[in-house]
């Protein structure tokens, strides 16, 4: 059976007392697990920062981190 990111997170999400936190590069991935698992804390990270730049605000995404060092911060504190 082929699952995907979605699945997973709805999946886990429901296996879990905690929190779920997705972390992807690719937009249409946060926009799945937005709609089928919108409890899910996505974190949108895209290393290159051109490209970064280029797709500007991600709505899917429940934050965005620029760097490694706010990816690390973010993940860290309470976000949701």
């Amino acid at each position: 059976m082929v699952r995907t990111k979605r699945d997973c997170c709805r999946s886990s999400g429901s296996k879990t007392q905690g929190k779920t936190i997705f972390v992807d590069d690719i937009i249409s991935h946060h926009e799945s697990v937005a709609d089928l698992a919108p409890e899910v804390y996505r974190l949108h990270y895209v290393i290159h920062p051109k490209l970064r730049k280029l797709l500007g605000k991600v709505e899917a995404a429940s934050d965005q981190a620029e760097s490694w060092f706010e990816l690390e911060k973010l993940h860290s504190e309470p976000c949701f």
